[in-house]
């Protein structure tokens, strides 16, 4: 890079930034940062469990009921 500024010029490793992205660096809890994706996620987690075995309750109670079988058998 002819006639640039020597600050202008690049140079291995000199963003530490794009040294973190390639490395994939995740957020750091000690730092504080992520939280409320770790919450949001547990709480997507939590709640479809407890939706899918309401569900499966539901079914398996529809089941059990005497003459809910086929019909006209």
């Amino acid at each position: 890079m002819r006639g640039v500024p020597a600050w202008h010029r690049q140079h291995s490793g000199q963003h530490p930034s794009t040294v973190l992205a390639l490395r994939a660096n995740p957020p750091s809890p000690t730092r504080g940062e992520g939280k409320e994706r770790a919450r949001a996620i547990t709480a997507t987690v939590a709640t479809s469990g407890r939706r899918r075995s309401r569900e499966l309750s539901k079914s398996q109670a529809a089941e059990r009921r005497p003459g809910s079988g086929v019909p006209g058998v």
